[in-house]
């Protein structure tokens, strides 16, 4: 599948279980490439390319990601390549867009995956990112290079309660970040 032009996503999954998510291509749209919000339990992402999408202008929260997923369980995103995202975000708060992010989700494997030149005007613009509230997730076997700030990035948000513990890290390239 080829999903590109849309002002939102290029594939939004919502309230899904069971969703399998497997060589999309998703380019050139404004919010995200490939996004998952609420009710994701066994969602599977896999072969995948989400590029150049660079954000909305007139969206007041985060875009230009990537891959980004939301309220995920017993998750997994595999063999997927999110570049050149984000560039067009507005938002003065200097938060995303990511290559490949997750945030209130627990038990998501990220691996084998590539991120790459992914940026933003004012902060974030990494490779790969475990958000607020996310726990008990491996990132391994990933390689990050060219991202405007860091290769992986570990963010809790004010206020909020479970996610700082048992995450695995491992066997990641992280380069020129």
């Amino acid at each position: 599948v080829e999903a590109s032009g849309f002002r939102w996503a290029g594939v939004d999954i919502i309230n899904c279980p069971d969703a399998r998510i497997t060589n999309v291509y998703a380019h050139d749209n404004g919010y995200a490439g490939i996004r998952g919000k609420r009710n994701l339990q066994r969602l599977y992402i896999g072969y995948c390319r989400a590029n150049h999408n660079p954000g909305d202008r007139d969206i007041k929260e985060i875009s230009g990601s990537g891959i980004e997923v939301y309220n995920a369980s017993d998750a997994t995103i595999e063999y997927c390549e999110a570049g050149y995202n984000g560039g067009d975000q507005q938002l003065k708060r200097g938060n995303g867009p990511v290559g490949i992010w997750i945030a209130f989700s627990h038990n998501v494997t990220i691996q084998y995956c590539i991120a790459h030149h992914n940026t933003n005007p004012t902060g974030d613009g990494g490779g790969l990112d475990l958000d607020s509230e996310s726990h008990h997730n491996i990132v391994q076997y990933n390689y990050c290079y060219e991202n405007k700030n860091y290769g992986i990035q570990l963010w809790q948000w004010s206020g909020s309660g479970q996610g700082r513990e048992k995450k695995i890290i491992r066997y990641n390239i992280f380069d020129n970040v």
